[in-house]
C-alpha cells in the first residue's frame, strides 16, 4: 500500500517468488493513472488482472499518480483454477 503525501508519482516496487507456475490474480484498489511492469514489460493495468506466471522470482512495479490521502492497494491472489 501506497500512501501519498503530495501531487506526485508513487513507486511501488516487489517481487513475487513463484513456486507452482500457472495463473495469479493481481488486484488494484484503481486503475486510473496507474503504469504495472511485470519483469520489465508493461501490462495494462485494471482493478482485476489474471496472469499467467513461471516458476522463478518476477519483479513487479507499479507506478501511480497520487495526490495528499491518496491510496493505491496492491493485492495477490491465487486466480480461480490455479494449481497452486
Amino acid at each position: 500500500e501506497v500512501r501519498g503525501k503530495l501531487e506526485k508519482d508513487a513507486i511501488l516496487r516487489t517481487q513475487l517468488e513463484v513456486v507452482t507456475p500457472g495463473k495469479v490474480t493481481l488486484a488494484l484498489s484503481r486503475s486510473e493513472g496507474v503504469v504495472l511492469w511485470v519483469d520489465g514489460k508493461v501490462i495494462p493495468a485494471s482493478e482485476k488482472m489474471v496472469l499467467v506466471l513461471d516458476r522463478g522470482v518476477h519483479t513487479l512495479i507499479v507506478r501511480a499518480g497520487v495526490t495528499k490521502d491518496d491510496t493505491i492497494r496492491l493485492e495477490l491472489a491465487e486466480a480461480p483454477g490455479s494449481k497452486g
